[in-house]
């Protein structure tokens, strides 16, 4: 009935369970509301259902309304006819008015807590309020909007608007014209109070008997809410303030602080009564019926002696197990079989099973109030349940699905002998009857009065020879309440027709019996109870049998949700299954897997050293025992641990021998031991004898871009990345092949895959690039080169010049170093580099993505005329499998096809995606990077010669500072940041190579003129100044071919962005 879950509320006289502090509660009652939209769909989902209900309510009302009229017409004092029947109470009848009035009450709890449920309603009457103003706007007619709001109305006034009890309690019962006069009717009236007097002794002395006995309690505890309901209707009628009836209710609801009205939903009776009393004005004192302290006392008790009763129902339970199993047998019991002189009949059998069953229903239903009452009790109060408790709460549990269980495997032979044992109650329900029958004298002799009696016998005896249907039962109450209250009866003979009613009830009605009270549907909303119980079977594995109790009891809420109104009950089962499944997976299965797989280490890796245990004291962990259980099943799906363990100890193995080939022999041990230790199933394992390196994979590269990009150096003609640094002997390289044997073994999607983390990678390091750029220092110090180009261009004849470059390193150097002694621009050329890096990686796999096509199309004789298979297979009508085949053949040949062809213009789609945010107005500042470039090069001219001259370096020395001989990713990081501000024309202007040349060529030029000089004289001082010349030609003709193999590289990396 309810849109979503509702969240146990505390109201007044109503409130539901939640798990104990010991168990974490999932929030599944805090389920947020519907947005707006889908609650007016879930809301236009249930309106079918809401109208029914609507209907049921109305016709309840009219139905309560007449019966009391009956009873009223039946307790008029001024009818003189049948007077003798005023004598009578009709005590079921005002039993089923206390159900019904019961009834009432539990769906008003169920509906005006449901959060979720008002608030769906809610908007869509603001809905259909909106739509009355314009009902064009919605598509609906004016005509079916006014037929619509009526029904609405019919829906809102009777279900949301009011109370549903109230409106009943607030109904005039007294008919028009004083033809029939309730309120005034003393008999009515006198009936009425006897009613609900007695009903509250009878449950008073049977809750005090269930204090000295056990198993005393049927289901008369769920009846206390409407025994109240009736007694709150008596008060409204009459305005009768009786305190002596009101503490006698109080008296009862002492021992039934709480009791469940349906799955989750329970309420408090002491609650209800204080409310009747404020409602109507009692006369009581206030600190004499405290509520709160009731409910703590009767929870004190309760909690000393919980988990005893837990321990004793569970002993019971067991016990009856036994009997039903060695009773309820095909063949006679083997306790009777054992005796030969003994006569076997059903005489001897049928009362003795009938006992067991109505035995069976009642202790299930004790282990459910205790569970309910500790838990609702709990949560009333406040309080955390011990940890001690927490073992026999489960086990209330464990309880009552063994003995569902129990009836469920018996139920063949119950169904053979059911009938039986109903007529074998009814004929001692009769055997009274005839004895009291033959007291009556002939009927000439006999008053009005005793003949009433006697046919009220005769329809009771009827009523019990036929077959024993509910309405049949009804008529026989409404028999047993004339002959019962006109002296008939003796009273031991009134008690047994009640106990044999009670069982005749019971075993026509079995199924439904058993299935209410085992029901587990409440733990829904405390599954967390059970979440924590699969966490302590792990801790205990002597309980691993009732993993699968646990379970059942979580899949008794499935018929509720096959029921589902505002979701599919597919789709709700599914969600469900899929959470308990996870959590056994994580609370039993995950640390089963890694506890197994430690053990297994320990045992056949000597070299590791196990934690110190004292098997005596902290005991054998049992694996056999949880992985020889059955698979666990729930809502369809199965849970086989050991096949679960096995897969995922065949996983680990496996991979981790691939990486060290040579620890076959461990790993295969190891196999050995699962198998024969846990009778754990193992896979035999292939593993090649030896292996081919492919190289650094692409998927390893793609998560850890950002460390590839700082430790290889990328070289632009062989289209190669080579590591800088090694721990080992060797160096890294990533090339063409690597990547096309990489794709080979992942597939095409990769390359895609790859693109998209490169491009994640480039996000991060613009916001560093825009950083720089941004910062004040450096802003300044470009606005003020540009001014000067600007201001100088006919002067300089527009080339930047070297001496303003030069200029520039050495100011950002003085702002300051980081850490490795590098200046803020080394930083920023690091940066260039890395951004360069990922292109080429780019552009690496794009290369490898071509290889791998035309390796896997060099089998094709001709890629312009390529042969349809699938068509040829379907002219020569082969097998489905053979089409299929043929289909996915040309699948593949047409998509290695178009790849080889096409290839994949990665460049293009990373320049269009960031290039209209680099050139929009909020990135002005980016526009001064042309300007920054020369400085650049100059620290990349630098920084590249002295890592050449390191590899003249010692081995020792070479290997801590690393290997560097070409970095080409700082050319083409540079194209591909001009190529997204648009400033490659900008940097053109500047002319800086041609400056560049220019100023190298005056250098050489310097030094020769220097040589020349020196080389007249002859002294020991020309001839160092000589030296001097021939040290600064060589290392300005060294800076010269490092920018001309830098200018190369730019010149070509600009081509990759050609439009």
């Amino acid at each position: 009935m309810s849109l979503g879950v509702p969240a146990p509320a505390d109201t007044t006289g109503t409130t539901a369970p939640e798990a104990p502090a010991t168990a974490p509660v999932t929030p599944v009652g805090q389920s947020t509301l519907y947005p707006d939209g889908d609650a007016q769909i879930a809301v236009a989902k249930i309106l079918p259902l809401l109208f029914d209900l609507a209907g049921f309510l109305a016709r309840i009302n009219a139905l309560v309304v007449n019966i009391i009229h009956q009873l009223a017409a039946l307790y008029s004092s001024r009818s003189r006819k049948d007077a003798h029947f005023k004598q009578v109470h009709f005590l079921s009848v005002f039993d089923t008015i206390a159900h019904t009035l019961q009834m009432l009450f539990t769906l008003d709890v169920i509906i005006k807590h449901n959060d979720v449920l008002i608030d769906a309603w809610g908007k869509f009457s603001k809905m259909i309020t909106v739509a009355r103003r314009s009902p064009g706007s919605y598509s609906v007619a004016e005509d079916d909007l006014r037929r619509f709001e009526k029904i609405f109305q019919t829906i809102a006034g009777t279900i949301f608007d009011q109370n549903i009890l109230g409106t009943l309690l607030e109904l005039n019962f007294d008919h028009g014209d004083h033809v029939i006069d309730v309120t005034n009717n003393k008999l009515l009236r006198g009936v009425f109070y006897l009613a609900v007097e007695l009903k509250t002794r009878a449950l008073n002395t049977l809750f005090v008997s269930q204090a000295t006995q056990s198993n005393t309690e049927f289901d008369e505890r769920e009846s206390l809410p409407g025994l109240l309901m009736l007694y709150e209707m008596y008060v409204r009628i009459y305005d009768d303030k009786d305190v002596k009836l009101f503490k006698q209710l109080w008296d009862v609801t002492k021992y039934a602080p709480v009791v469940t009205l349906y799955c989750n939903r329970v309420t408090y009776p002491p609650k209800i009564l204080l409310n009747t009393a404020r409602a109507y004005r009692f006369a009581i004192t206030p600190s004499q019926f405290d509520s709160t302290k009731l409910a703590a006392a009767y929870l004190d008790g309760l909690t000393k002696t919980f988990s005893a009763r837990v321990q004793h129902l569970s002993m019971q339970a067991t016990a009856w197990m036994v009997r039903m199993e060695s009773n309820l047998t095909s063949g006679p019991p083997q306790a009777a079989a054992s005796a030969a002189p003994r006569r076997i009949g059903l005489d001897a059998i049928l009362p003795e099973r009938a006992g067991l069953i109505y035995q069976g229903i009642s202790m299930a239903n004790n282990a459910s109030i205790l569970f309910r009452n500790f838990v609702s009790l709990h949560t009333l109060m406040n309080r955390n349940p011990s940890g001690a408790d927490f073992p026999a709460l489960c086990r209330c549990i464990v309880v009552l699905k063994a003995i569902r269980n129990t009836f469920h495997r018996r139920s063949a032979v119950i169904g053979e002998t059911i009938s039986l044992m109903i007529e074998y109650l009814c004929r001692n329900v009769l055997r009274v009857l005839e004895v009291r029958k033959r007291e009556f004298p002939q009927r000439s002799k006999m008053d009005p009065a005793k003949l009433d009696v006697l046919a009220a016998l005769c329809v009771g005896m009827n009523m019990m020879r036929g077959c024993c249907t509910q309405q049949r039962r009804i008529a026989f109450r409404m028999a047993f309440s004339v002959f019962a209250t006109q002296n008939t009866l003796k009273e031991t003979d009134a008690d047994m027709l009640l106990y044999l009613l009670r069982r005749i009830d019971a075993l026509s009605d079995m199924d439904y019996m058993v299935q209410r009270v085992c029901t587990c549907d409440f733990l829904y909303w405390d599954r967390g109870v059970i979440y924590t119980y699969f966490s302590y079977v792990y801790k205990h594995f002597d309980l691993c049998t009732t993993l699968q109790y646990m379970l059942s009891a979580l899949q008794d809420v499935l018929p509720m949700m096959n029921k589902s109104y505002h979701r599919p009950p597919t789709e709700v089962i599914a969600i469900f299954r899929n959470e308990v499944i996870a959590e056994v997976k994580k609370r039993i299965l995950a640390p089963l897997q890694r506890e197994i797989d430690t053990q297994l280490r320990f045992n056949c890796l000597h070299y590791l050293k196990p934690v110190n245990s004292n098997p005596l004291r902290d005991g054998v962990r049992d694996f056999p025992r949880l992985l020889s259980m059955k698979p666990l099943l729930f809502a369809g799906a199965s849970i086989d641990l050991k096949a679960l363990v096995g897969h995922y100890l065949d996983r680990t193995f496996y991979n981790n021998n691939t990486v060290a080939l040579s620890d076959w022999r461990i790993y295969e041990e190891m196999r050995n031991v699962a198998r024969d230790q846990y009778r754990i199933p193992m896979s035999e394992v292939h593993l090649p004898s030896q292996t081919h390196d492919q190289g650094i994979d692409v998927l390893e590269i793609m998560r850890n871009i950002n460390v590839f990009v700082s430790r290889f150096d990328y070289n632009l003609n062989n289209q190669v990345f080579i590591e800088r640094q090694s721990d080992s002997k060797t160096l890294n390289t990533i090339g063409i092949e690597h990547v096309a044997n990489s794709i080979r073994t992942h597939g095409t999607g990769i390359m895609n895959t790859t693109v998209n983390a490169t491009y994640q990678f480039l996000i991060r390091q613009f916001v560093r690039f825009s950083q720089f750029l941004y910062d004040e220092h450096i802003k300044a110090r470009l606005y003020k080169d540009i001014k000067y180009f600007k201001e100088h261009r006919d002067e300089i004849n527009c080339e930047y010049p070297f001496e303003r470059a030069e200029k520039f390193n050495k100011d950002i150097r003085k702002l300051g170093l980081t850490d490795g002694n590098l200046s803020y621009l080394d930083r920023f050329r690091e940066l260039i580099t890395q951004i360069g890096n990922a292109m080429g990686y780019i552009r690496t796999v794009r290369s490898g993505g071509l290889l791998y096509s035309s390796n896997a199309l060099k089998f094709m004789p001709d890629l312009r005329n390529i042969v349809d298979f699938e068509e040829l297979v379907t002219k020569e009508k082969l097998s489905g499998e053979t089409t299929t085949a043929a289909h996915n053949l040309d699948l593949s040949i047409d998509n290695l096809t178009q790849s080889f062809e096409g290839g994949f213009e990665y460049f293009s789609q990373l320049v269009d995606v960031f290039a209209n945010e680099f050139r929009s107005a909020q990135n002005l500042h980016l526009r001064q990077f042309f300007v920054v470039v020369p400085a650049l090069t100059l620290n990349f001219v630098d920084h590249i010669l002295t890592a050449k001259e390191h590899l003249s370096k010692k081995a020792s020395q070479l290997h801590q500072d690393g290997y560097m001989f070409t970095d080409d990713g700082f050319a083409i990081g540079v194209a591909y940041v001009l190529k997204l501000l648009d400033q490659s024309a900008e940097f053109d202007s500047l002319h800086w190579f041609e400056e560049v040349q220019k100023h190298y060529e005056s250098q050489v030029l310097q030094a020769q003129a220097r040589q020349r000089e020196a080389a007249k004289g002859r002294s020991k001082q020309e001839k160092e100044e000589q030296e001097t010349g021939i040290v600064l030609e060589r290392k300005a003709r060294g800076l010269f071919r490092e920018f001309e193999l830098l200018f190369y590289s730019f010149s070509s990396a600009k081509i990759f962005f050609d439009n």
